[in-house]
């Protein structure tokens, strides 16, 4: 009765945790099961207590074993799973000679705002030179900014957006297009492209997407989220260093997204090596010198992140007992709400009865604060009864720009 492979999110694992309806069924496939963790990060601190929890779990009381894999593992959090695992922990390097074949990049540091008119004409230069170009914004509403100011100069052709607040059907879209013009096998059977290309876009392209672009100009971030940027810069080694551009200046509504201690950290690392080739055996030390200032008090609250996760959740869930009421606060620990733009609340309705699976890439992700921010300002609707119920945003929606948070919108 079990699926002998299964690709999903951590989240939808832990969610069995929670004694969540049907608990038992997903805690009984994980017995005895061989986990892979791709991309585990160090800079969520309370999510990851949850997760390293869950592991612990998994592997002492589950009989599972655990391979955790990523570009940017810095080696406190390396410690902090051989400790959580009683040191039954190995650990696998890529050797020296790899390690050399992945050089690929330039590191260009800019002392000033991604969003400034000179970054806006070092970008309009390159996608007019007919290179494929990332920009990276920390924010939905500057990435919505940015792809808005770039069109203006360039024109619709061979400029997208992607973030997060899209349909799902929509981002899949843009995904599979995206791969079509600059995916790594593309771009390796083409190296010239035809015409520029430019890709606005958030984190969301940090992980998943198989693309290999010509340059990078992001916002600043912590190191691993910056080090997984810069991968998808000259990702098939077609020849030759690419740029990849890090601005310093930390907007203030990115502050709600990245605590600024840990971007300062990430900039104070990369500025030394400003106009130098990217090393790949120096990444090790870029990313635990940048968790150097904070390591004691990241390893006191992890430690109790993962003491509350197994005293609260774990050691309290008891097959045949559900909590439902908790679905509410696992939602709130990840920050997830989803919600139908208004313009797709007719066809979404349609589809619940029609192909109810089909109705769930209509909705649309966005944080819980954004939730209660559309419900304070009137423009949140609740349709449907029950099992059927659902929050639609009045606010703008497009299949170019995605759920515009920052209008006014229609009130209720």
């Amino acid at each position: 009765m079990t699926a002998p492979i299964r690709i999903l999110t951590p989240y939808q694992w832990l969610r069995a945790l929670f004694g969540l309806p049907g608990h038992e069924a997903t805690l009984t496939d994980a017995a005895g099961g061989l986990f892979i963790l791709d991309e585990l990060h160090a800079y969520e601190v309370q999510r990851l207590g949850l997760i390293l929890a869950g592991v612990r779990h998994l592997a002492r009381d589950a009989g599972a074993r655990i391979l955790a894999m990523s570009a940017t593992l810095p080696t406190l959090l390396a410690d902090a799973l051989g400790e959580l695992l009683n040191h039954h922990v190995t650990r696998i390097d890529a050797d020296g000679e790899t390690q050399a074949r992945f050089v690929r990049h330039r590191l260009q540091i800019r002392e000033r705002e991604l969003l400034s008119a000179e970054t806006l004409g070092e970008i309009e230069a390159r996608f007019r030179a007919g290179e494929a170009v990332l920009v990276v914004a920390t924010t939905v509403a500057r990435a919505q900014t940015l792809y808005d100011q770039a069109r203006a100069r360039l024109g619709p052709d061979g400029v997208a957006l992607l973030h997060g607040r899209f349909t799902g059907r929509d981002r899949t879209a843009k995904e599979m297009a995206l791969g079509a013009r600059v995916g790594t096998r593309q771009r390796a059977q083409s190296e010239a492209p035809a015409s520029g290309t430019l890709l606005v876009a958030t984190q969301v392209v940090e992980v998943s997407l198989d693309v290999d672009f010509d340059v990078l100009f992001t916002d600043p971030a912590p190191i691993e989220s910056l080090l997984q940027r810069f991968g998808r810069v000259n990702r098939g080694r077609r020849g030759g260093l690419r740029d990849v551009v890090v601005h310093t200046v930390q907007d203030e509504t990115s502050e709600l997204v990245y605590a600024p201690p840990l971007v300062q950290a990430a900039m104070s690392v990369l500025r030394p090596h400003h106009a130098e080739q990217i090393e790949e055996h120096a990444l090790q030390a870029w990313v635990d010198a940048a968790y150097a200032p904070i390591a004691d008090a990241w390893r006191k609250e992890l430690r109790q992140a993962i003491a509350a996760a197994e005293h609260n959740v774990i050691e309290s869930n008891r097959p045949l007992a559900t909590h439902p009421e908790l679905g509410a606060l696992f939602d709130k620990l990840f920050d997830g709400a989803e919600v139908i733009p208004e313009s797709k609340a007719a066809e979404y309705e349609r589809l619940l009865e029609e192909d109810p699976l089909a109705a769930t890439t209509l909705r649309v992700p966005i944080s819980h604060g954004q939730r209660m921010s559309l419900r304070a300002r009137g423009l949140l609707e609740e349709r449907g009864t029950g099992a059927t119920r659902f929050d639609v945003a009045l606010v703008p929606y497009s299949e170019e720009r995605g759920l515009d948070l920052s209008t006014g919108g229609r009130r209720k």
